[in-house]
């Protein structure tokens, strides 16, 4: 017996579930500086990279369940949501890094248009993104183009899978 799931807690279960997920990466980030001055037996700090680099992995593992769960019980609200919650924070970061040093008139228009739009959701990836530290250097790319390939194969098995109804 398959009970069909309402429009809202579709919504919430995606859109919801990957925005907590970024909310978790951004404090794992630590902006406010709350442990700095934290005199605590145990470095927190080794805690909140362990998270913030786990954070993004488990967004596209969560990405690609939905694709398999919301084909499969034609959940559609529920992966849509989930997709856009993972992509605006990426496109936001994308196009922040790739308009950052230009100067012409139609990077302003941009900035000023769709940047305020995108604003949250950049400052949100710029903090995820940019606090990792594997080793590599520069990872926010990297963490960036993981995603997108992730992103990229829940397309795909969302399109290929087929549907039971």
């Amino acid at each position: 017996m398959n009970k069909k799931i309402g429009n809202g807690i579709q919504f919430v279960l995606g859109f919801g579930v990957i925005s907590l997920l970024w909310v978790i990466g951004l404090m794992s980030s630590d902006p406010f500086y709350w442990f700095l001055n934290a005199d605590l037996d145990v470095d927190i700090y080794i805690i909140l990279d362990l998270i913030l680099t786990i954070t993004p992995f488990l967004i596209c593992l969560y990405l690609l369940i939905l694709s398999i769960i919301g084909k499969r019980n034609n959940y559609n609200i529920m992966y849509y949501s989930a997709l856009s919650a993972v992509c605006l924070p990426i496109i936001a970061y994308l196009f922040g890094e790739l308009l950052s040093n230009d100067s012409s008139v139609l990077t302003w228009i941009l900035g000023l248009t769709v940047g305020w739009i995108l604003y949250p959701f950049g400052m949100v990836a710029i903090n995820v993104f940019d606090n990792i530290d594997i080793g590599f250097g520069y990872e926010g790319m990297y963490i960036v183009a993981i995603m997108v390939l992730f992103v990229v194969i829940s397309i795909v098995s969302y399109k290929k899978i087929k549907s039971t109804n």
